[in-house]
């Protein structure tokens, strides 16, 4: 077989104009799998929503305006468009209205590439989709589940949890996120043993690239300690948590600053706590930020809490880490086994704004102990490497296709 491979990915979350920022963990991946030598080509369709349901959203007004194809870092992109119904109406059909909206970029794609494997970001709708590609090509099929599948898409009905099973055992390889990710995901899959644990990674020369060069972000933060979270404004990210463990924290660390980047649908209800807890000059919105300047926050705060739960791996912490932050996440989640507790962070229950606090406060009384944590988790990170998944995962699809070459 030849060292390099081309690699067709399905994935409906990919970085594009209306989303600047959605999916980068994909790219990120992506990203490295090219450095290992592979080819890649990607086809990531775009929501199609009619009038007036495409005028309710900054991002459904812009999502028209994404072109059908691109280059993006030097890989082609195919941005067909799909049917995608509001409030996951008939999302157990979402594969196969995909497969429609996909089949002749596909077509179009397999004229000049010949791919030799599919790997598609989740099972609904992307691997139930590659399902059909796999078919109509004879290659075969590996569906990365990064969380979604199992944390929601399963419980919205007994058809939807049809759709993943039959995606999921129709694929030739599952790769799951984490250990605690695969252990969810077994009781969906007849055949466990065809499920493989790869982390996601960190970019650690991208990490060293933003080292110092926010110089005046250091400048603003040098008399505070800094809380940062990075990520979606929803409710399991657990921010809320952090900002009611605030009051307490201020009362024994008044220079105490919480950094919220991100944005979502539980923005005004995190502003509106802030408020009722009387805590607006400890707490800053940031909003969505490109990933340099996610990285250089992580560099200028002393610790980064995000207490999230269904949370399959979470690049974030791992490049907190890199950083040499102490961690501040819960128990049995994705990261628990990255994040050690007492090592290299803090783990806690979750939904506990309590142990958040406590948590917190022992770091801050603690300088000695937390700079030790922050040491050890940068030291940690390091095996983390995004080169380091794409090794992996370059060696999983190769066995695949001998496997699937030999049957």
């Amino acid at each position: 077989m030849k060292k390099g491979l081309n690699i067709l990915v399905l994935s409906h979350m990919y970085p594009n104009k209306a989303q600047p920022y959605y999916g980068m963990f994909v790219n990120e991946q992506i990203r490295a799998l090219r450095k290992a030598g592979n080819q890649v080509k990607i086809v990531s369709p775009i929501p199609y929503a009619p009038f007036p349901i495409n005028l309710t959203s900054k991002t459904r007004k812009a999502l028209p305006k994404v072109p059908r194809q691109r280059v993006h870092e030097g890989v082609e992109v195919y941005h067909p468009r799909r049917v995608l119904f509001p409030s996951n109406i008939m999302f157990h059909k979402s594969g196969d209205f995909y497969y429609a909206a996909i089949k002749k970029a596909v077509e179009e794609i397999y004229q000049t590439f010949k791919f030799d494997i599919i790997q598609a970001h989740v099972a609904l709708p992307d691997g139930f989709a590659g399902l059909e590609i796999k078919e109509k090509y004879q290659v075969p099929l590996v569906t990365t589940i990064h969380g979604r599948d199992i944390y929601k898409t399963v419980h919205y009905s007994d058809k939807n949890e049809k759709a993943v099973r039959k995606a999921l055992n129709g694929s030739d390889k599952i790769i799951t996120v984490s250990k605690k990710l695969r252990e969810l995901t077994k009781p969906y899959v007849e055949d466990p043993s065809k499920i493989a644990v790869v982390e996601n990674g960190v970019d650690l020369s991208k990490v060293e690239a933003n080292k110092g060069l926010n110089t005046a972000l250091k400048e603003k933060y040098k008399n505070h300690r800094v809380i940062l979270s990075v990520g979606y404004l929803i409710e399991r990210k657990g921010h809320a948590y952090v900002i009611k463990a605030l009051k307490e924290l201020l009362k024994n660390h008044g220079d105490v600053k919480y950094v919220i980047i991100g944005d979502g649908e539980e923005k005004e209800n995190l502003e509106t706590m802030v408020k009722e807890a009387g805590v607006e000059d400890a707490v800053e919105f940031k909003g969505l930020m490109s990933h340099d300047e996610v990285l250089q926050h992580m560099e200028a705060c002393d610790v980064f809490a995000m207490p999230s739960w269904n949370e399959a791996f979470g690049v974030v912490y791992a490049e907190a880490m890199a950083y040499g932050k102490p961690v501040v996440a819960c128990k049995g989640e994705g990261i628990d086994g990255i994040v050690v507790d007492k090592e290299n962070g803090l783990l806690v229950k979750n939904r506990s704004e309590t142990e958040v606090e406590q948590a917190l406060d022992y770091l801050f009384a603690n300088p000695d102990e937390k700079a030790k944590m922050g040491k050890r988790a940068e030291e940690d990170i390091q095996s983390y490497s995004w080169a380091s998944n794409a090794t992996k995962t370059t060696d999983v699809f190769k066995a695949v296709i001998d496997h699937y070459q030999n049957q």
